[in-house]
């Protein structure tokens, strides 16, 4: 995986450092200045008053007339809002998704008396605590990185152990080449030492990272959990929730990610589809059909024929048996005795 840096800054003083911004999904821009972007409102979790406020001022914009799943995604009131923490505080209190924000928002209070919470509050307080957490979900540099170092490493080695073979054979002086094999290797061992620190700080780094994603999944109560429903609002991102989604829900109900198995069951059992029939199940025959089929004779072949008694019904022609009807079936002794008949008159 390529990490390219979107944009770089140099810091001021010596040494001189640089800051780079590495988006490594290409969803975000950057600009350095001293305040949030125009296009954003205050911080949920740094400036959680100022963000009350903000929110409660601004009802009247048109975006609080939309479904408050979808409004809480516009970053100019609710800046730093992602597609989890919406499910998860909408969740947590119970909102259905799809309720108009203005309708959820307007009877809030400017501002709450202790032990008391609401939506906003609970945007709050959850982003405080994915923090705590360690950061949710993070993009470090995985442990394959380390290989393509380690390789780099070692073709510098090489590359400084042929610079020394070609002084030599140059004719330099046998005492300088020693000196500086000699302080080739002390930097080769420093340099060693320097890359076993870092792949032990990122090693450690990426435990802890496995550590952080596992305390984050098991904080999550809704987003991709078995048994939730989901689906596409009218941004096209995906919404989770339980129940019913609410008045402002999307008609045409599209969906994602289906991997829960109660889900993929309800399916199944919802197609409307008819069970097929056992293969043991018996079909029942009309009397029409009993009597043609009564009518169907074979012949026998002329060797039977000649085996005949002479006796009456004994002409070389039988009857054919319908497994429909057995002989010992009803149906079926009726059906021989006018075969029977029939024969005998003959």
């Amino acid at each position: 995986m390529n990490f390219v840096p979107t944009k770089s800054f140099q810091t001021a003083g010596e040494p001189a450092r640089t800051l780079s911004y590495v988006d490594m999904r290409g969803f975000g821009r950057w600009a350095a200045t001293a305040d949030w972007s125009p296009h954003r409102g205050p911080c949920i979790l740094q400036e959680a008053a100022a963000f009350r406020a903000h929110v409660l001022a601004s009802l009247e914009q048109g975006v609080f007339g939309r479904a408050v799943c979808e409004a809480l995604l516009d970053q100019r009131y609710f800046n730093g809002v992602g597609n989890y923490l919406r499910a998860e505080a909408l969740h947590r209190l119970g909102i259905r998704p799809f309720e108009r924000a203005r309708d959820v928002l307007a009877p809030l209070p400017a501002e709450l008396k202790s032990g008391q919470t609401d939506l906003l509050d609970t945007i709050s307080r959850l982003a405080g605590e994915v923090v705590r957490l360690g950061g949710g979900r993070r993009y470090d540099v995985p442990l394959d990185m380390l290989e393509v170092k380690q390789e780099t490493d070692v073709k510098q080695e090489a590359d400084v152990k042929q610079e020394t073979d070609v002084k030599q054979e140059a004719g330099v002086k046998q005492e300088a080449d020693v000196q500086q094999e000699t302080d080739v290797k002390q930097e080769t061992d420093v340099k060693q030492e320097t890359d076993v620190k870092q792949e032990t700080d990122v090693k450690q780094d990426v435990e802890g990272q496995e550590e952080e994603e596992d305390a984050f999944e098991a904080w999550l109560q809704c987003y991709y959990q078995p048994g939730m429903r989901n689906l596409v609002d009218r941004n096209g991102r995906t919404i989770w929730f339980s129940g019913e989604p609410g008045p402002l829900a999307p008609k045409e109900g599209k969906t994602r990610h289906a991997k829960s198995p109660s889900k993929s069951t309800a399916s199944k059992t919802n197609t409307g589809t008819k069970p097929s029939k056992s293969k043991t199940e018996k079909r029942a025959v009309p009397d029409g059909a009993a009597a043609s089929a009564s009518k169907r004779t074979r012949r026998v072949p002329k060797a039977a024929t000649a085996a005949g008694d002479g006796k009456p019904g004994s002409s070389g022609r039988r009857p054919v048996v319908n497994s429909a009807f057995p002989r010992s079936s009803p149906a079926g002794a009726r059906r021989s005795q006018r075969l029977s008949g029939a024969a005998a008159k003959r």
